[in-house]
């Protein structure tokens, strides 16, 4: 202790001062880190919010075609029963045997699930590419696996 009483104040003042910018310049240092990290951290949970609203939209949007789909293969089936042999057929292939005798009903319900594929799931099928394609995280620690 009685080093320090040796040590002349204006040095001691200097000392302070020294080890007081050092503490600032490092718990700024430490502060701006954790400030950009928390809000990386926040946009990539907004961006797996998105991707995970697509993904609802699109599972939704599937289900849906597909029960359309099974309605208008059972009309099929009832109104021209030859155009589901031999079994095993696509839906696309059945609709196009079927579609030029479709009642106004079918071709309604043909037109409805046409025009849902040509819009709504083409924009969600879209908005998911495009999200894969800007993702520059997930696929950057995939990498390092």
């Amino acid at each position: 202790m009685e080093e320090i009483a040796k040590i002349p104040e204006w040095l001691g003042t200097a000392i302070v001062g020294a080890v007081s910018a050092i503490v600032g310049f490092f718990g700024k240092n430490l502060w701006e880190w954790w400030r950009k990290r928390h809000e990386s951290n926040r946009q990539r949970h907004a961006r797996l919010e998105r991707l995970d609203r697509l993904l609802d939209e699109s599972g939704n949007l599937f289900r849906s075609q597909g029960a359309q789909a099974q309605r208008l293969v059972e009309s099929l089936a009832r109104s021209q029963p030859a155009i589901i042999d031999p079994p095993g057929l696509s839906l696309d292939q059945i609709f196009s045997r079927g579609f030029a005798k479709l009642s106004s009903d079918e071709a309604q319900l043909h037109a409805i699930i046409r025009g849902v594929t040509a819009t709504a799931m083409k924009r969600v099928n879209t908005n998911m590419s495009n999200w894969l394609q800007d993702d520059d995280w997930f696929k950057q620690n995939q990498n390092r696996r």
